[in-house]
């Protein structure tokens, strides 16, 4: 894809469903990015970390990318979305969607919204489920970088 016009350059099975794996990340990090410039969260704003970003007390992060976050630390909204981009960090993800939208469910809501807006919507998280198609994800790759 063409990032200065949206042009499809070249393509191969689109529509196929795929598993977005850290691409969902870019759009955890554009959805923190939209807060950011809505005003409605600052980069110093310090986010405590709940139980359901706990790395190792939550079953559904073994084994995958975090932070090493605890309950109760105090971590800047600026070092979580380094440690969503750097470092691919699960539990920062959690982290950021719990400060910024409430809970888990309200944050995929919003990426939806915003997946939606962008053009890139289909087979996003309609159900929540982490799926994706490679158009979508040209399009959420697009975005991410634009900001």
């Amino acid at each position: 894809m063409d990032y200065a016009s949206g042009k499809v350059l070249a393509e191969g099975n689109a529509d196929e469903k795929l598993d977005p794996a850290s691409l969902t990340k870019i759009m955890t990090s554009y959805v923190v990015g939209q807060a950011l410039k809505a005003d409605k969260i600052k980069l110093t704003d310090m986010v405590t970390v709940g139980k359901d970003a706990w790395a190792t007390g939550n079953p559904a992060l073994r084994g995958s990318s975090v932070m090493f976050l605890k309950p109760g630390d105090q971590v800047s909204v600026a070092d979580l979305n380094k440690g969503v981009i750097i470092q691919s960090g699960n539990d920062a993800c959690i982290a950021l969607a719990d400060y910024v939208a409430g809970s888990q469910e309200s944050f995929i809501g919003l990426m939806n919204g915003y997946a939606k807006k962008t053009g890139s919507d289909q087979h996003y998280l309609p159900d929540g489920a982490r799926s994706g198609c490679a158009g979508a994800v040209q399009y959420r790759a697009r975005y991410g970088i634009a900001g």
